[in-house]
Parts: C-alpha cells; structure tokens; sequence
C-alpha cells in the first residue's frame, strides 16, 4: 500500500454492526467504502471500487456473499469473512479465508485486517 489511507469494503446488513465496524475501521486509519447493505451493492462495489481490503458479512438478508469474495480474489483484494455462525458450510476454496466469529472486539478486527495487510 502506498502513502495514502486504506480503504476498506464493509458488507454487512445488520446496520448496527456496519456502523461498529466503520468506527473501528476510522480508528485505524481505514477510509470506509460502504456499508453495502445486500449483495448486489457490495457486487456493484467488489467490481469497480478503489479498494485495499474488505470486511465481509457472510450471509446478507439470507443471501451468501461469497461472489463478493470471488470478485475480490480476482481482483487480488484481500478479505476476511465475519459470521455469527462458525466455519464449516462455506464452498471449501473459502476454508482457509480469515474469518472473525461476531461478536468480535476492536482489537481483534485491528488485529485481522493487519495480518491481512502483511501477507499481501
């Protein structure tokens, strides 16, 4: 990443939640795109924004966003899961993707998003 701030994708449907995780993301450093509420914004989004990394709520309005996530590899961003279940029932390509089980703290997602920028 270059000089500039970070910008980070937020896809979460539970308004509440979005707006914890902008919070926290500010307070990192991150300038926040979105929150996409449905997957069809955080499609339209995934597709052509200027993004550096992306906070993906597994299931929006009952809708699974892994085509989010399949634009992102494409376009070598990097993404971590959030879910309010555990692992197990995503397509198996997505086992090894971070993952933060909700509720999660401040820290843990600072934590997450920082490995993320390190390996890539």
């Amino acid at each position: 990443m270059s000089n500039r701030r970070p910008a980070v994708l937020v896809v979460e449907d539970q308004i509440i939640i979005a707006s914890a995780i902008q919070d926290s993301l500010i307070e990192l450093g991150a300038d926040v795109v979105g929150p996409c509420l449905t997957l069809e914004s955080a499609l339209d989004v995934a597709r052509s924004a200027d993004i550096d990394a992306a906070v993906l709520d597994v299931w929006l309005k009952g809708e699974a966003c892994y085509p989010v996530a399949d634009v992102l590899i494409e376009r070598g961003i990097p993404f971590l899961f959030t879910s309010g279940v555990s692992v197990g029932k995503e397509p198996s390509k997505f086992h090894g993707s971070p993952r933060l089980l909700k509720p999660f703290s401040n820290q843990e997602l600072h934590s997450a998003l920082s490995a993320l920028w390190t390996r890539n």
